[in-house]
């Protein structure tokens, strides 16, 4: 018996439902609130979402610091670095990130939830992350 027999391979399925929990519980339409770019957006997300929800859980998997796997601002701020956030253009100042990600980090009523780390990116926080930052960046 393999430690990793009970792991489930992400399908179609798997993915839609957690999309759809990452969209519900994130703050995406305080961001975007044009009806048309709500639907542009969220279908853009979900095209992607594999891709994000894959680089989520690397970063997330990559310091883990509770129970919750989630992605600390530092390792969130190295991964943008890696891919070129800061530099390219238009750039983005840090000072500019740095209040994004407690922006991000700010709960509400919708994501109060005792599990998730008060100072880490949880899964919908992640994908609510990309957003403000192509806001913040075009």
């Amino acid at each position: 018996m393999g430690i990793f027999r009970d792991y489930k391979v992400d399908t179609k399925d798997i993915l839609d439902k957690c999309f759809e929990a990452d969209w519900n519980n994130s703050k995406i339409l305080r961001v975007v609130k044009k009806e048309d770019e709500i639907e542009q957006v969220r279908k853009m997300l979900r095209d992607i979402y594999p891709r994000l929800k894959d680089c989520y859980k690397y970063n997330a998997a990559e310091n883990v610091v509770s129970e919750v796997w989630s992605v600390q601002r530092n390792k969130f701020t190295a991964f943008c670095e890696t891919i070129d956030i800061f530099h390219s253009n238009p750039k983005v100042a840090l000072s500019d990130f740095d209040r994004l990600f407690i922006t991000i980090l700010t709960k509400t009523d919708k994501t109060k939830n005792p599990r998730c780390p008060d100072n880490s990116m949880v899964r919908h926080n992640w994908l609510e992350a990309w957003v403000r930052l192509a806001e913040l960046k075009y």
